[in-house]
């Protein structure tokens, strides 16, 4: 017993196995990766695919990979009307019935995507263009500079008396899973998770009057924070579609300090506001308490991962990765990468190992099975072990954890870190839709179960091996192409 106990925990402890890298090739000159996540559920092979978003700035693309026989892209493809970058994208799980109330707390990697809408909802056809590239701007009033840092008000509540016949026909089938795409631009694009967008007729596109940052699925509700510092809050209907007509507007930050990140923890949302995180109460929407992140000055939050009763959030063009306690909210350590990186760059060119590690900034954070991975603006990304947290867990009795660099990575930044499971074997459809849900239930806080195998996927810039630094012509020219590198897990 104890030799299989010994077997088990090496197992766990293997280290990441490198798979493959997959170059994507540029519809557009100047498309750059921005977020991913993988759909919630499976294809009709029992697979979970993956969407990836890509943008130059003026339009914005979409690239299914799909997972069977083998990793690879089947689709790049605008996304129909979306004349924006993509900032955030979510999958949002299928109404589960009137009866079965469940929330889901699980932030797929960076990203989101709900529906929020400003006064009105604007259903299109994929093939019908936006009649107007015009944008909504806002001001800051006086009054709303008077406003506390935290207000809520309800924005048409009034009206959701109003008769049948005015409420428009839905789209999008409530028991099926969905994909919402936030833009920049400030409309969030909804799809139904099986819809191949380059063919699909119908749509759901909603506007807001700011940029969509981010976009969380938790206790039922659709939360999408917005870059004019408001949060937008959306419930289903009886029937189980979302009311994108009437939500909560939550006046959380300001223009100068939005909400740039949100992540489900214990039960609560974490709002990352400025160098503060404010914690909301998903069932009154009232803020219970906010604390500060130690940094050298005030820096806005780039990423947020939860694993079991840990918190880690990197500050936004900050080396550090910064610890907290779930549950008391206390800070429990920081971990700098910068040495870990150095000792990856240092077979490359002397300017451009300099040039890196003087602007190096953590990009993205993603906590899977027993690591905390995390990548690099150089390119590099780094493994962190997973510290066990209990309940009495304090800054003295954790010991720091060592950073490891990982041998494959990107030529420049690491755009996105993402993870799905992957089965071991090839599924039935129902079968797989069955262990898809029970990992879920047996997830906590966005990591998966440890008996998944997993396919964590990096997204960025060009591609690079950093044991040879070997420096070429063929290797300069793909520098800027787009590149997802894999790993089993």
């Amino acid at each position: 017993m104890e030799a299989k106990q010994n077997l088990s925990a090496i197992t766990e402890k293997r280290p990441p196995e490198f798979m493959q890298a997959l170059q994507i090739t540029k519809t557009r000159a100047g498309m750059q990766f921005s977020c991913a996540s993988p759909v919630d559920g499976v294809n009709t092979s029992g697979y979970r695919d993956v969407w990836v978003c890509n943008s130059d700035g003026y339009v914005g693309h979409m690239c299914l990979l799909s997972l069977q026989p083998e990793p690879i892209v089947t689709l790049n493809t605008p996304v129909p009307g979306c004349n924006s970058k993509i900032l955030c994208i979510f999958a949002v799980p299928a109404y589960s019935g009137p009866l079965k109330r469940k929330g889901s707390g699980r932030n797929r990697s960076m990203d989101s995507g709900h529906q929020d809408d400003f006064n009105q909802v604007s259903l299109e056809l994929s093939n019908t263009e936006s009649s107007d590239g015009s944008e909504s701007d806002t001001e800051s009033t006086d009054d709303e500079d008077d406003m506390p840092s935290y207000s809520r008000r309800n924005v048409g509540r009034h009206t959701r008396q109003s008769s049948e016949s005015s409420k428009q026909t839905p789209l999008l089938d409530p028991y099926k899973s969905t994909m919402w795409l936030g833009t920049d631009n400030g409309y969030i694009h909804i799809f139904q998770s099986t819809d191949n967008i380059k063919t699909t007729k119908n749509k759901l596109k909603v506007p807001h009057p700011a940029g969509v940052l981010c976009i969380v699925h938790l206790d039922c509700k659709v939360f999408a924070s917005l870059a004019n510092g408001e949060i937008r809050v959306y419930r289903r209907d009886a029937d189980g579609s979302w009311d994108t007509q009437h939500p909560d507007t939550l006046s959380v930050g300001t223009v100068t300090s939005p909400v740039t990140k949100m992540l489900a923890v214990a039960g609560k949302l974490w709002c990352g506001c400025q160098s503060g995180v404010m914690m909301l109460n998903p069932t009154t929407l009232v803020s219970e308490v906010s604390f500060q992140i130690p940094t050298d000055s005030p820096r806005p939050i780039q990423s947020m991962v939860c694993s079991g009763q840990g918190v880690w959030i990197a500050p936004q063009g900050s080396s550090k990765v910064v610890l907290f306690h779930a549950t008391n909210r206390q800070f429990l350590t920081d971990i700098s990468i910068a040495q870990a990186v150095t000792q990856k760059l240092m077979a490359t060119d002397d300017i451009i190992r300099q040039h890196k590690t003087a602007c190096l900034r953590i990009t993205s954070l993603l906590a899977c099975k027993d690591l905390l991975w995390v990548g690099t603006s150089a390119g590099v990304i780094l493994t962190i072990p997973l510290p066990k947290i209990t309940s009495s867990t304090t800054k003295s009795t954790l010991q720091a954890p060592t950073v490891t660099g990982l041998v494959h990575g990107h030529t420049g930044h690491v755009r996105f870190l993402t993870a799905v499971e992957m089965p071991s074997s090839r599924p039935f459809p129902e079968q797989s839709l069955q262990q898809h849900h029970l990992i879920r239930r047996r997830s906590i806080g966005g990591t998966p179960a440890r008996a998944t195998k997993m396919l964590v996927i990096s997204g960025g810039d060009g591609y690079e091996d950093f044991r040879t630094g070997i420096n070429n012509e063929a290797a300069g020219r793909d520098d800027s192409t787009n590149h997802l590198l894999l790993w089993q897990v």
